[in-house]
């Protein structure tokens, strides 16, 4: 008996949303299924935007999936009409020798990508915005900025739909299974039937892969955003997207420029990117608590004391980390039916657009062409 979908996606974040959209332009009979509404305002890509560059300091491995989704966000803004990716130039602050400023040296390096060092005093002259001690040097690319984060994912499930996906809210997976002849996915009273199953569920992935022992670690992390008494300074035009390694090795500070039409927040935003306290995500305090603001203010007072002044907006969203702090994108080892996308440890939403492409492959054909050989489950699981 014919199923009547090809494949079904649980999880309509960034990644869900991408894989449909993909999916769907390949003519496919897509079903995507979402726990809350869509878009989920307590998915990880909440809280406006989303930095994307390319000298990628993490490992020189993601490059050409990065040049790949450049390109992906350029298409999904033709066909949606909307501007979705802003450039502004990305600037890597830190000691010469730090991972920050290194990783970005080398990954820049190894691809041939366009980027220029800055000793201390060129930073100074060129970012006064910034106060920063005498051993940190820069690294700035041009091609670098952010995404409006929200609006690509509520684009994905637009362009989805006008390609005949079926994409539902409300939806919580209850239990799944696999076999020979496809997948089934029970969601409360309802059972869905397919060929392929894709499970892109963000921070609640591990509860619906209880039998893979693959530690994943969900953490509650905080989005900032200020009015800073001398806004001028903060414009695009003056001020780029920045990454900034200042916590004594626990993480790197990160921040935007100001978004003068509100798309980016209200305020100057910025956030300290490394693993909060773990959680679990169906009981995490999504509200603000006091002190959750001590990482920005403590950024804003020792790097950009320009940019002091009131907390104007916070916003609670979860990284789901992987002991390494790479994604995991790979097929089930058990299930030759179900593919995965997970772990992406707080730096996976710029490559969503790619990713799309990337789980469509898998779903079809059990492989791709991208060079994903370095996020296989086999670092994990034996």
């Amino acid at each position: 008996m014919a199923k009547p979908f090809d494949v079904i996606v649980v999880g309509i974040g960034s990644m869900g949303a991408s894989a449909c959209w993909h999916l769907a332009k390949r003519g496919l009979r897509v079903l995507g299924l979402e726990q809350g509404p869509i878009p989920n305002p307590e998915a990880s890509f909440a809280g406006a935007t989303r930095a994307i560059r390319l000298s990628y300091t993490e490992h020189p491995d993601y490059v050409p999936l990065l040049q790949g989704a450049y390109e992906k966000w350029e298409i999904l803004e033709e066909e949606c009409g909307e501007e979705l990716l802003r450039l502004t130039g990305a600037l890597y602050m830190g000691p010469e020798e730090g991972d920050l400023v290194s990783g970005a040296s080398r990954s820049a390096k190894e691809h041939d990508l366009s980027h220029s060092l800055y000793t201390h005093n060129e930073l100074h002259q060129n970012w006064p915005q910034f106060k920063l001690p005498d051993s940190f040097v820069g690294l700035y690319e041009e091609r670098a900025g952010y995404l409006l984060s929200e609006r690509a994912v509520e684009a994905f499930v637009k362009e989805a739909r006008r390609h005949g996906a079926d994409i539902r809210g409300g939806q919580m997976v209850t239990s799944w299974s696999a076999g020979d002849t496809g997948v089934k996915v029970c969601t409360g009273g309802e059972e869905y039937f397919a060929e392929h199953l894709v499970m892109a569920a963000g921070a609640w992935v591990g509860k619906l892969l209880g039998n893979l022992d693959i530690s994943l670690r969900v953490t509650r992390q905080v989005l900032g955003w200020v009015a800073p008494a001398s806004a001028e300074h903060f414009t695009a035009d003056r001020f780029p997207v920045w990454v900034l390694d200042g916590n004594d090795g626990e993480g790197v500070y990160y921040g935007f420029p100001l978004t003068p039409d509100g798309s980016g927040g209200q305020g100057l935003k910025l956030a300290l990117h490394w693993p909060g306290r773990e959680v679990d995500p169906d009981t995490v305090e999504r509200g603000v608590n006091f002190g959750d603001d001590r990482d920005i203010k403590d950024a804003l007072n020792r790097f950009i004391p320009l940019g002091m002044g009131p907390v104007v907006s916070q916003k609670v969203c979860l990284y789901t980390n992987t002991a390494d702090g790479h994604f995991i994108v790979d097929r089930h080892p058990d299930y030759a039916r179900v593919s995965l996308a997970c772990g992406f440890s707080g730096h996976g939403f710029k490559f969503a657009s790619v990713m799309g492409e990337v789980l469509a492959d898998l779903a079809t054909t059990g492989k791709t062409d991208w060079p994903i050989g370095f996020l296989g489950l086999s670092r994990f699981v034996r």
